[in-house]
């Protein structure tokens, strides 16, 4: 299995149990990190996702919070920017929701 597909894979299995699975990738032109999570509550809830991608020299972190509408799915929580930086592989990522 491709190292990005395995840790997509490994991040959307080890999602909180908080919320649903969490998505961190790169946009098909590698201009923007694209960030997705859902909500399974009823209610509206605030979740913060931080995604960890290997770069020239170590890891950079994106940290995105945002208030998810009840019962969303593939919610985009943040499209960020690339900026110019390298990003390559996923290293890691984990989700944090507040229970409504």
């Amino acid at each position: 299995m491709h190292k990005r597909a395995a840790a997509a894979v490994f991040l959307l299995l080890a999602a909180s149990s908080a919320a649903q699975a969490f998505a961190c990738k790169l946009s098909p032109d590698g201009t923007s990190v694209l960030v997705k999570t859902g909500n399974p509550y009823p209610k509206e809830t605030s979740c913060t996702v931080n995604c960890r991608f290997v770069v020239p020299g170590g890891t950079e972190t994106i940290s995105c919070t945002q208030k998810i509408p009840g019962g969303a799915a593939d919610w985009y929580v943040c499209i960020r920017p690339a900026a110019g930086k390298n990003y390559g592989a996923l290293a890691g990522g984990d989700e944090n929701c507040v229970k409504p």
